[in-house]
């Protein structure tokens, strides 16, 4: 073989070895892509404590740390963003690194929810309210209303209706069987209201619910508190009645 046809041999088997190496590049570089591609399709985020949280703790950033896991061992009522839990309450005790489900976060149930409204220094309470002393069944959550009472005379001797409790916030209402009120149930009526009261009001709405009746008013969207002297007899009659005339003259006009 002359020198010509040595060199072109020579040249033919660099350029298949560049060729070879460049090819098997390729298919290590596929492979590493490939099993990179397919390990993070195997992993998954999810929400666990950052540390020991106490039952009804107001869930914070600071309270939640978010880890990767394998996707086939994450819980199906588990959380992957922090965002979804920010605000919520526990409803049970939680351990650090155990992980956030559904089922202990007071999000995924209205009852829970109320109680998540209600401040430290104050008591959810049922006052029954059927529609005819209910405002005729134009109340709804997060409205300001208004409790009047009228007491039964024979047990109080005194006939004076009062207005007793002004602006208390309703955080559901609540049908004959206990449950939240759906849309659906309005046509039938409600129960009553659930509202959110201090301690001392809670002790003024039980006696007069076991001493007579109890009306609710619905206040505005910025509900005013107002001085009332109460009504009896002679203050509903005084207008138009017969007690009194606008001129203040006694007898019937």
């Amino acid at each position: 073989m002359n020198t010509r046809s040595q060199g072109s041999v020579r040249r033919l088997l660099q350029d298949n070895v560049y060729m070879i190496l460049a090819l098997a590049a390729a298919a290590v570089t596929a492979w590493l892509v490939f099993q990179f591609l397919d390990g993070v399709q195997q992993r998954a985020q999810m929400v666990i404590a950052a540390r020991d949280l106490p039952e009804h703790t107001r869930l914070e950033a600071s309270h939640l740390k978010v880890v990767n896991i394998e996707a086939a061992s994450r819980h199906p009522q588990g959380y992957s963003k922090k965002e979804d839990l920010i605000g919520s309450f526990l409803l049970q005790r939680v351990f650090s690194g155990e992980p956030m489900l559904k089922g202990k976060i007071s999000s995924s149930d209205r009852y829970s929810s109320v109680l998540g409204q209600i401040e430290k220094d104050r008591r959810a309470m049922f006052v029954p309210a059927p529609p005819a002393r209910g405002a005729g069944g134009l109340i709804r959550p997060r409205q300001k209303v208004d409790l009047i009472f009228v007491p039964n005379e024979q047990k109080t001797g005194e006939g004076t209706a009062k207005i007793f409790l002004q602006n208390a916030l309703v955080l559901d209402l609540r049908n004959d069987r206990g449950q939240s009120l759906s849309e659906s149930d309005r046509e039938s009526g409600f129960a009553g209201v659930l509202l959110s009261v201090t301690p001392a009001e809670a002790e003024k709405i039980a006696y007069a619910l076991e001493n007579g009746h109890v009306y609710v008013a619905v206040a505005g969207f910025e509900p005013q508190t107002v001085a009332t002297s109460g009504a009896g007899l002679p203050a509903v009659m005084s207008e138009y009645g017969g007690i009194k005339n606008r001129d203040g003259k006694g007898g019937r006009p």
